[in-house]
């Protein structure tokens, strides 16, 4: 009995030993990098954190699909809500450093759609061997916070999409126009070009989901829902009335059902 008892503890240490030591490894399933990553820092940029990539660097995901970021791009990490940088690391600290490099350039270029960009990020961390609990804390993070844009361009009024983005938001969303033009009724009333939306960072929201990852693993997925009815909440004013000029555009951005 007592043999017994012993082998059991041997077998149950094997397997914790076992799932430890693939935990260290990064799912193939999930995408891999091609080369290695070349920055350098940029010493006459505005801020402190603002890298050069010295040689194109490529990150082909799940379904096969390529993710280059060319040489000679400038990436800050400004892609990744700022507040998530003191609470999980900066994305210059090295975990996850590939990650926020594709994710920089694809946030900037918005060649891609948003939804897509913030998912291979969420890809790349676990190719980068980011733990996966942590990965998914920076997936809500980005998907609930970072920024957002239209695949198209539209034309519409800026005084009329000024005031039906401000219903019901929080004071510091940031609405932009492409360009850099934002929203306003004392320059052009008519705009044709891209909707760029950032959601406010509201730690509170934040905190209540990393405690409920504590107890229940989220699949990516069911981030994705809690993330998305979390800002449809957030705008509901939105879907009442809406002209018609802006609800394709909205629900793009994942504003409206």
């Amino acid at each position: 009995m007592k043999r017994n008892a012993q082998w059991i503890v041997i077998i149950s240490c094997s397997i914790a030993v076992v799932y430890a030591l693939l935990s260290l490894f990064p799912d193939p399933d999930l995408g891999n990098f091609q080369g290695d990553l070349d920055i350098r820092k940029v010493h006459n940029a505005e801020d402190n954190h603002t890298f050069e990539l010295r040689k194109d660097y490529e990150f082909t995901d799940s379904s096969g699909r390529k993710w280059t970021a060319p040489a000679g791009i400038w990436v800050n990490g400004a892609s990744i809500p700022m507040p998530l940088w003191s609470i999980l690391g900066g994305p210059w600290s090295g975990e996850y450093t590939g990650s926020s490099v594709i994710h920089d350039h694809f946030c900037d270029t918005e060649s891609r759609t948003w939804s897509d960009v913030h998912r291979v990020f969420y890809e790349a961390m676990i190719s980068e061997g980011v733990p996966e609990r942590k990965a998914k804390l920076m997936y809500f993070g980005v998907y609930r916070f970072g920024p957002r844009w239209t695949s198209t361009t539209r034309k519409f009024n800026v005084c009329m999409m000024k005031f039906c983005l401000s219903a019901n938001q929080k004071s510091t969303d940031r609405v932009a126009l492409k360009d850099g033009f934002c929203g306003s009724c004392d320059g052009p009333t008519s705009y044709e070009g891209r909707i760029v939306f950032t959601p406010k960072f509201d730690i509170e929201t934040y905190d209540d989901f990393a405690e409920k990852l504590n107890t229940k693993n989220y699949s990516i997925g069911q981030i994705e829902s809690i993330a998305a009815k979390q800002v449809i909440d957030d705008k509901s004013a939105l879907q009442d009335n809406l002209p018609d000029e802006f609800k394709e555009a909205m629900r793009e951005l994942g504003l409206t059902e």
